[in-house]
C-alpha cells in the first residue's frame, strides 16, 4: 500500500496538489475546511487549522487513528523534520529584544521607540516582538501553540507595516497566549503590547490587516464563538467606528463590549497620556451595545447618495444599473430560455473576479451541474474542448483536462452553494445565508429561484406568503447591507414587444415588484426583432435585458442588447466582444504565498 492508497481508504475525499494530497477533513479537530495536507512521497502532514496546527509523520497518523499497517514510503530527509515545539529566530537575521538589551547592542532609535510608547523591554521580550537587523524593524510573531502563522514587520522610523503569511491565513496576532472567557480585539499589536503592560498579556489580541479586512472572523470562527464576553478596541476614528458597525453584524452583538477610549485614539495613548492605573479601569469596565429601535432623525448621518456598490463587470449592465448597490433586493425574470439563470451565472463570476464571496441556491440544477455552468463562464472558449456526445449524437464543449482543478484552486473559499437538496425550506435558507454572511462575509446571494423554494404558510394565501417571504428577504438586504437577486418567473409575455413590457408581467404576488428595489427582465429577441437590431446597429443580436424598475435612479425601461456566445455561455456586446474575450483572473496565476513558501519563511525563522 501507497500512501496515496491508504488515504483513499482511511482518510476520505481528498485531491492532489503538487506533491501532497489536501484532505477535506482533518482527522485531528474534524473540520471541514480542507486545511489538511500529507505528502504523498513521505507521509509528513500538518493541519493548516488556525486552532488546530496537528503535524507529523504518518506512524503517528496511524497510531493517533488505531491502525497498523505496513506502507511505502520515500524516506523523510532531515531537513524536512520542522520542530514544533520552540520559535527560535535565526541569529544571523534576527535578534530578541530582550538579548539585544541584555548584550547592549540595541540601537537608540529602537530604544526610544518602544520607551516612547510606554512599552517595557520586558514586555517586549515576553511577548516575543523581534528585531530584523538588515534594517531594525520590529517583527511580530503570529503563532498559535505549535507553529507560526504569519510574521509582521513594522518600521520604527514611519508607520509602514509588512505582513508576511500563508494564502487565506488571517491569525489573531498573541492568540496562543489567550487564556479565559473573555478577549480584547485590538487593531494593532502596540495596542497589544499596551494591555500587556497592566498584566492581560492572557487576554488580547490583534487583528492583522487593519480594520478593512474582517477576514480573521471566518478564519478564527471557533476561537470567538467559544467566548462568553468580546471586547472591540478598534482605533477611536472614523474607521474603526465602521469596522465595529461590520463586525456587529456577524458576532452576536449580546455578548460584545466597546471602550470608553476617553478621547484617544487607541489603546497604546490612553497608556502614554492617561497612565497604567487608568488604562486597567478602562479595560476592566466594558460598555454593553444597545440594541435602538427608536432614534431621533438628527441623529442619523444622512445619505449623501454615495452608496457603497461594486461592478458589473459588463458595462452594459453597470451604466444601467450604476453599479451593484448593497443592501438592495433585485428580481429578475424573463421569458423561458431568455438567459435568466445564465446571466445570473455571469454576474457570479463577475463578481468573484473582484474577490467579493457569493451564496448560490439554484432550484433547478443539482450542485455538480451548477459548477459546470459557473466554470464553463469562467473557462472561457480558449480553455474549452470539444467531446462528442452519443446521446445526443453532436459534440458538446467541456473544460480541458486540469482546468477545474486550476479553478477551484482560484475560486476557493468565494463560492457556496446550497447544499440541502433543490427545493430549500424558508426559514432554514435564511438561517444559512445569515451563517454565510457572519462566518464567511458573504455579501451576495443568488436566489435561483421563488418557485422552487419552500415558503412558510403562514395561512392559505399563497400571495400572501410570497409577500411575507420578499419582506423578511428585503428586509435582510438592507440589515446585512448585502445585494440579494431573485429570480420569479413572468406570466406569458411572448407576444409583447419590448417597450410594452412592465413589472406587473411578474407572476404571483404583486407585492414581489413592490418590494424589490430592481426589476431585470431578460427577452429573447423574435426574428423580426434580431433583423431591425441588425439594420440599425449592423450586428447580430439574441436578447434584450430590459431594466423595469430601479428605486435609486427612478428609471424604467432602459435596455441592454446582447449577443450570445454558446460556447462559453457568455452574454456579449457584439460591438466589442469584451465579454468574449475577458480572461478571469485564475488564468493569470496570481501567486500568494503557497505551503512551501510558508516552510522557507520558518526556516528563514529557524523554526
Amino acid at each position: 500500500m501507497n500512501i496515496e492508497d491508504f488515504i483513499k481508504e482511511h482518510l476520505g475525499e481528498y485531491r492532489i496538489k503538487g506533491k501532497e494530497a489536501v484532505i477535506r477533513i482533518c482527522p485531528f479537530c474534524g473540520r471541514d475546511k480542507n486545511k489538511f495536507y500529507m505528502n504523498i512521497e513521505t507521509g509528513l502532514y500538518n493541519c493548516f487549522s488556525g486552532s488546530c496546527g496537528e503535524k507529523g509523520t504518518i506512524e503517528t497518523l496511524m497510531k493517533h487513528l488505531g491502525i497498523n499497517q505496513k506502507v511505502k514510503k520515500k524516506p523523510v530527509e532531515k531537513s524536512e523534520i520542522r520542530n514544533t515545539e520552540k520559535i527560535e529566530l535565526n541569529r544571523e537575521n534576527y535578534s530578541s529584544i530582550g538579548v539585544l538589551k541584555e548584550n547592549k547592542i540595541i540601537s537608540k532609535k529602537q530604544a526610544e521607540f518602544l520607551e516612547n510608547r510606554g512599552i517595557s523591554w520586558e514586555t517586549a521580550a515576553e511577548m516575543d516582538v523581534w528585531v530584523r537587523r538588515s534594517d531594525g524593524w520590529l517583527t511580530f510573531i503570529y503563532r498559535n501553540k505549535k507553529r507560526v502563522l504569519a510574521v509582521k514587520y513594522r518600521d520604527i522610523n514611519k508607520k509602514d507595516f509588512r505582513l508576511t503569511k500563508s494564502e487565506d491565513i488571517n491569525p489573531l496576532f498573541n492568540i496562543h497566549r489567550v487564556t479565559g472567557e473573555s478577549v480584547i480585539i485590538c487593531e494593532g499589536e502596540m495596542d497589544v503590547l499596551a494591555c500587556a503592560e497592566v498584566g492581560m498579556k492572557d487576554k488580547a489580541v490583534s487583528v492583522p490587516n487593519g480594520t478593512n479586512n474582517l477576514g480573521w472572523i471566518e478564519y478564527n470562527w471557533d476561537f470567538l464563538e467559544s467566548k462568553k464576553e468580546i471586547i472591540l478596541a478598534f482605533d477611536n476614528d472614523t474607521a474603526g467606528e465602521k469596522a465595529i458597525k461590520e463586525v456587529l453584524k456577524r458576532l452576536d452583538i449580546t455578548k460584545c463590549r466597546y471602550l470608553d477610549m476617553k478621547g484617544e485614539k487607541d489603546l497604546n495613548d490612553i497608556l502614554i497620556n492617561l497612565g497604567k492605573v487608568e488604562l486597567l479601569n478602562i479595560l476592566n469596565n466594558p460598555l454593553e451595545f444597545e440594541i435602538e429601535g427608536l432614534q431621533d432623525i438628527t441623529n442619523e448621518k444622512m445619505d449623501t447618495g454615495s452608496t457603497e456598490a461594486i461592478f458589473f463587470e459588463m458595462e452594459s449592465l453597470d451604466k444601467q444599473f450604476g453599479g451593484c448597490r448593497f443592501g438592495e433586493l433585485t428580481i429578475v425574470s424573463g421569458q423561458p430560455g431568455a438567459g435568466k439563470s445564465t446571466i445570473l451565472n455571469q454576474i457570479i463570476c463577475d463578481f468573484v473576479n473582484q474577490d467579493e464571496k457569493v451564496f448560490y441556491y439554484s432550484g433547478e440544477f443539482p450542485k455538480a451541474k451548477a459548477k459546470r455552468w459557473l466554470y464553463t463562464v469562467f473557462a472561457g472558449a480558449d480553455s474549452l474542448t470539444e467531446e462528442y456526445d452519443k446521446h445526443k449524437r453532436r459534440n458538446k464543449y467541456v473544460l480541458k483536462p486540469g482546468i477545474e482543478r486550476q479553478i477551484d484552486n482560484w475560486a476557493k473559499n468565494k463560492i457556496f452553494i446550497y447544499d440541502k437538496g433543490t427545493e430549500a425550506k424558508q426559514n432554514e435558507l435564511f438561517t444559512i445565508m445569515k451563517y454565510g454572511y457572519k462566518k464567511h462575509g458573504i455579501r451576495l446571494f443568488f436566489l435561483d429561484n421563488l418557485m422552487t423554494i419552500g415558503l412558510d404558510e403562514v395561512n392559505d394565501d399563497k400571495y400572501e406568503n410570497q409577500k411575507n417571504f420578499l419582506t423578511e428577504l428585503h428586509d435582510f438586504a438592507i440589515e446585512y447591507n448585502v445585494h440579494v437577486f431573485l429570480v420569479a418567473h413572468p406570466k406569458k409575455t411572448e407576444n409583447k414587444k419590448i417597450q410594452d413590457l412592465s413589472f406587473y408581467d411578474i407572476a404571483g404576488s404583486s407585492n414581489i415588484p413592490n418590494l424589490a428595489d430592481n426589476i431585470l427582465f431578460m427577452k429573447r429577441l423574435n426574428e423580426k426583432e434580431k433583423e431591425e437590431m441588425y439594420n440599425k446597429m449592423g450586428h447580430n443580436y439574441t436578447t434584450a435585458a430590459i431594466l423595469l424598475k430601479d428605486r435609486e435612479y427612478g428609471e424604467m425601461g432602459t435596455t441592454s442588447f446582447f449577443g450570445f456566445q454558446y460556447t462559453a455561455r457568455r452574454f456579449f456586446n457584439p460591438e466589442t466582444k469584451i465579454e468574449i474575450r475577458k480572461k478571469y483572473r485564475w488564468v493569470e496565476n496570481l501567486r500568494k504565498l503557497n505551503d512551501e513558501d510558508l516552510e522557507e519563511i520558518e526556516k528563514l525563522l529557524g523554526v
